[in-house]
């Protein structure tokens, strides 16, 4: 139920109705699709690889970034013609961006290894709750009343989620 209820409030802090969205909104369910087989199997998959005692969560996360890297570096970068625009990135101010992603993964990493994959997904989903608190802060974005009420709604779903609900009270 926590876990419904947060991804229903995700749903709803994304909403843009079909007419308000520039491009194919198929493609783009398509693809958001996509993204969630993707993120779900690697989580059960980490979970599965972090039960042998002999790999930890930062060397799981270590092999995981090398391929991305490699696989990215050497296939999807050349096929896109995108080094010109990698170069301008990794030279830019957003590395700082990317500092904070690595510590994300770290401790997301972290979380498989100790709840499990579908404990530790349903904390992720909580970067959509987050986003309201950061935007106000860093960036002065005041909050609509959606915004916030999403937000409690994916927090409070996500610890429900993610904990046995009886022992917290």
């Amino acid at each position: 139920a926590g876990l419904a209820a947060g991804l229903v409030a995700v749903a709803v802090l994304g909403w843009t109705p079909v007419d308000g969205v520039p491009g194919s909104w198929t493609v783009g369910i398509i693809g958001a699709l996509v993204c969630v087989l993707g993120w779900g199997t690697e989580a059960v998959v980490i979970d599965w690889g972090l039960r042998n005692a002999s790999v930890d969560d930062e060397c799981a996360m270590q092999i995981r970034q090398t391929t991305s890297a490699l696989t990215y570096a050497l296939v999807i970068l050349p096929l896109l013609g995108g080094w010109p625009s990698a170069i301008v990135a990794l030279t830019s101010s957003a590395m700082s961006t990317a500092l904070s992603g690595t510590v994300s993964y770290l401790l997301y990493y972290k979380a498989i290894a100790t709840l499990g994959a579908s404990r530790a997904m349903a904390l992720n989903i909580t970067y959509s709750a987050w986003a309201i608190p950061f935007s106000l802060l860093l960036l002065g974005t005041m909050p609509d009343v959606r915004g916030v009420v999403c937000a409690v709604v994916i927090i409070l779903g996500a610890i429900t989620a993610a904990t046995d609900v009886k022992t917290l009270f």
